[in-house]
């Protein structure tokens, strides 16, 4: 009967590019590891590798049969596991790769629940933001949010949550700054934004009955760090795009403003993606997963709905660009008294026409209050 361990050194000494380096990998000496491949294959009567002391190489015939080698030992050790699955408490090794935002605000509070749990288990938590590659670095799991439509992959992927979007500045901003009423409003607004692979800086909106649109802008800030951005529209200094999971709460309590309601980036999804293994997963991993899978069922993202607080906010902000227009209204009255009534009777009309439409009703009752007519004249507002 054929030695199975010959078709492991196999795959080693092809894994690791020759004898040498396989041979110190696997703690055995070099010439034992040839010895045992020159047997495989004087039983099989085919030569596998071409090896002399200055070059090694893998025949054709030799990659076929180092395909079905690697794949028969993946089904071994998935029959190994499914053993340990089922007899063993979980323990072991997890490393994974997370976005630092999605690390902090969502799974930080699962991982702590789950190493208390099973407290065998030993979790490598990597917070970067960059694109890792799973499997030639050694992840067990990255945990990505991505925006649809998520490009193939060779990897698991195990959807966990959507991820909202929202436009949000500080209320602090548009005491200088009109409040947006359309997506074109958006461009003259300062900005803070996410860095791209190719210098352009977009937001895609999806307004009322499914209408789209994009928005060029030039960020004032641009970083790769959700929390730097996040305090950077704190403090006032422009419009972003962020994650409900980020400033969800701050919407909430009125220390940020969605900018314009009713239109909305598209929400991007959280996932697990991890590498094949014929359906089965060493026993930590699959409880890691599992996990995943319920908490974010069970956690929930700040509401999407606007609180009272955000409302009070947002009607203060209107109110300040009122009393805005109000107040260019009367130098314009000021310059017509003046003899100045030749003079940017447009302008006024403009002026006029957009006052009573954004007037409150509560101002449009004081009778003290009055604007320029199309014509050019005073009338009190009824």
């Amino acid at each position: 009967m054929q030695d199975l361990n010959d078709l492991y050194y196999f795959v080693q000494v092809v894994d690791y590019k020759g004898f040498a380096p396989a041979g110190r990998a696997l703690g055995i000496t070099k010439s034992k590891l040839s010895r045992r491949i020159g047997q495989l294959e004087e039983r099989l009567e085919t030569r596998l590798v071409s090896r002399s002391t200055r070059h090694f190489s893998v025949t054709e015939i030799g990659q076929a049969y180092y395909q079905h080698c690697t794949a028969m030992l993946v089904e071994a050790e998935a029959a190994q596991e499914l053993i340990e699955v089922n007899r063993a408490e979980p323990r072991g090794v997890v490393r994974l790769s997370c976005a630092p935002s999605v690390l902090h605000y969502l799974i930080t509070p699962i991982l702590i629940r789950f190493m208390a749990r099973y407290p065998k288990v030993e979790v490598q938590a990597e917070a970067t933001s960059r694109r890792v590659d799973v499997v030639k670095e050694g992840f067990d799991m990255a945990i990505r949010v991505r925006f649809p439509p998520l490009e193939d992959s060779d990897l698991n992927m195990k959807v966990l949550s959507r991820s909202p979007q929202r436009l949000m500045a500080s209320p602090n901003l548009f005491e200088n700054h009109p409040l947006p009423k359309t997506p074109s409003d958006l461009s003259r607004l300062p900005s803070l934004d996410f860095e791209q692979h190719d210098k352009q800086h977009y937001w895609d909106l999806i307004g009322p009955k499914g209408t789209t649109v994009q928005i060029q802008h030039r960020p004032r800030l641009v970083t790769d760090s959700a929390e730097t951005l996040h305090e950077a529209a704190l403090a006032g200094h422009g419009v972003v795009k962020l994650a409900m999971l980020v400033g969800g709460k701050d919407l909430q309590a009125g220390r940020l403003i969605d900018v314009l309601p009713g239109w909305e980036p598209r929400s991007g999804i959280i996932h697990a993606a991890f590498p094949s293994r014929r359906g089965l997963l060493p026993q930590c991993e699959h409880c890691w997963i599992s996990s995943l899978r319920q908490s974010t069922k069970t956690t929930l993202l700040p509401r999407t709905e606007f609180s009272q607080e955000h409302r009070k906010v947002v009607k203060r902000c209107r109110h300040r660009n009122t009393d805005a227009d109000i107040g260019r209204s009367s130098h314009l009255k000021e310059d017509r008294n003046n003899g100045g009534a030749g003079r940017n009777r447009t302008g006024v009309r403009g002026v006029a026409v957009r006052c009573m439409t954004t007037l409150p009703p509560r101002l449009k009752q004081d009778r003290r209050i009055r604007v320029f007519c199309s014509q050019g004249a005073l009338r009190d507002l009824k």
